[in-house]
């Protein structure tokens, strides 16, 4: 007499009504992961009638970013934002838009909202494949496409026109 051996066809239904079946009844293995943390606004001081030092916390680099932000001279309308970017200081220390240039006179008037990070010495605002010793995480790229846009232009009550400075 001779045996039926089961075809390659055969053998992979029935494994994958196995697999099915199992799934069906709650058998399947997921693994649980925690939705990352949003960036949110920390905190917003205001400096003067228009000018406020604001912090974001930035899940990609893991910390509070500082940030200088101007109001739209006329905010009863939503306006567009400017990202102006520090030099390769990052800002501190007398090496930022604020201290070596005229930049904030002359944006006073304009109807733009300014955001200008503070930090990000020698990172060229770039995500780093690796983090640095001295420098800690740098993922600015991430922060500044991703993260900071819908948080401070949400705050600034923005047009969502935006333009990169730097």
């Amino acid at each position: 007499m001779r045996q039926h051996r089961p075809t390659r066809t055969a053998t992979l239904r029935s494994t994958l009504v196995c697999l099915l079946i199992a799934g069906a009844l709650g058998g399947s293995v997921t693994s649980a992961t925690a939705a990352p943390e949003p960036a949110r606004m920390l905190s917003a001081d205001a400096v003067d009638d228009r000018q406020l030092n604001v912090t974001v916390y930035s899940p990609a680099m893991n910390r509070p970013i500082p940030l200088q932000v101007i109001r739209a001279a006329d905010t009863s309308n939503p306006r567009p934002t400017m990202y102006l970017l520090n030099g390769s200081q990052g800002g501190p220390g007398g090496s930022g838009w604020d201290a070596q240039t005229d930049a904030v006179s002359f944006l006073r008037d304009k109807d733009v909202n300014v955001v200008t990070p503070v930090g990000g010495a020698s990172s060229y605002y770039t995500d780093w494949v690796r983090d640095d010793a001295a420098l800690g995480r740098n993922k600015w790229q991430t922060f500044l496409n991703e993260e900071l846009p819908p948080v401070i232009e949400d705050f600034l009550r923005a047009d969502g026109n935006r333009t990169l400075v730097g």
